[in-house]
């Protein structure tokens, strides 16, 4: 019994000493993870701090320069029609001597027809009827003055067609090529309100031409030019500003910005200007006359203009309305601007060399 109950109390002891035994364990596990964390907390590295961003005013040499601002816009260029003439008798085009957009002058044969020579020459009323010995009229006035500008009459153009006029009729007729009769037929003659104009006649060689047919188109005296300006372009540009235009084959046709409407088509927001002026003068036969004229013109904004040059950023206006920069030693200076364009001023006041502070670097 006595070594039973030994036994027993021994297993107690054990069993006692073990539980003691986990609970040292984990009071020093507990103990570790808590020294660790201490030290952790203690000891951790931290980040190195940010270097804080400077603010110091940026400084800026003063130098001379050159600033200036043109806009580039897309210009088209069109032949149009002030009147058209049409054939009296119908028949074959055996000949076209005048290239379509030439210049016809007085006198001169712009087509045949069945081998007869069709003629322009200045006059008001047109070529209704045949003009022959003993009739009177305006039109025989314009056929005498035809007539007297060529060299064959020397009499009175008073409207009656008399033998002076029928000789004369005959040595003309002799001249380009048609049949001497001295009787003019109303289809030889095509009367127009000016000489010289330029003319693009519509059927070509071997085409048939029917009775009042469309025979030769008129055109103005010089293409019509437009401008097409974008939506961002408008905001810069005005009536009465100079446009110059690449023409065709080297050269530059001058004209001036007239007046502005809303783009029918194409892209929304933009604008076609018309522009006036002289522009192609003696080059204008190169414009073709069927179609438009793609070309380029160049409106300068700003003038080119030299001399110092400071960034438009670094400049301030004072109460007075004065623009100013600020130098290097802090002190103001009032500067005149003379242009600018592009983020630069060319201005008065400064000498190249000086320092001024800028606010913000400028970007060039």
């Amino acid at each position: 019994m006595f070594v039973l109950a030994r036994v027993r109390a021994c297993r107690h002891a054990n069993r006692l000493g073990y539980r003691v035994g986990g609970m040292l364990l984990s009071l020093m596990v507990l103990g570790g993870v808590a020294a660790a964390g201490y030290w952790a907390g203690t000891n951790a590295v931290a980040p190195p701090a940010l270097p804080l961003q400077s603010h110091e005013p940026e400084s800026y040499t003063v130098a001379n320069g050159t600033v200036g601002s043109t806009a580039r816009i897309s210009v088209t260029a069109a032949w149009t029609t002030t009147r058209t003439l049409h054939a009296r008798g119908g028949g074959t085009v055996t000949s076209v001597p005048l290239k379509a957009g030439d210049e016809a002058a007085e006198g001169a044969v712009i087509a045949t027809i069945d081998l007869q020579p069709v003629v322009v020459a200045t006059g008001s009323v047109p070529m209704f009827r045949t003009l022959a010995s003993g009739m009177s009229g305006p039109d025989v006035a314009q056929l005498q003055q035809l007539l007297t500008n060529k060299g064959f009459y020397s009499g009175k153009v008073d409207g009656d067609f008399g033998q002076s006029t029928r000789i004369a009729t005959k040595s003309w007729q002799n001249s380009i090529g048609a049949a001497q009769t001295g009787v003019v037929d109303a289809g030889a003659l095509l009367f127009v309100d000016r000489l010289p104009a330029r003319m693009a006649v519509i059927p070509g060689v071997a085409d048939l031409v029917a009775p009042g047919g469309v025979l030769v188109n008129v055109l103005a005296s010089s293409p019509a030019f437009t401008a097409t300006i974008t939506a961002t372009q408008r905001s810069g540009l005005s009536s009465g500003q100079t446009i110059s235009i690449m023409g065709l084959e080297g050269g530059v046709w001058t004209g001036t910005l007239g007046t502005f409407e809303p783009a029918l088509s194409g892209v929304p927001g933009s604008y076609i200007a018309t522009i006036t002026g002289t522009l192609c003068g003696a080059d204008c036969g190169l414009v073709p006359v069927s179609g438009e004229t793609a070309l380029e013109g160049t409106i300068v904004l700003v003038p080119t203009t030299s001399g110092p040059i400071v960034p438009t950023s670094a400049m301030v206006v004072q109460p007075s309305g004065q623009s100013a920069v600020t130098m290097a030693d802090g002190s103001t200076r009032a500067v005149t601007v003379v242009a600018q364009a592009n983020g630069f001023a060319v201005v008065e006041g400064l000498e190249p060399g000086a320092v001024i502070r800028l606010p913000v670097a400028p970007e060039r």
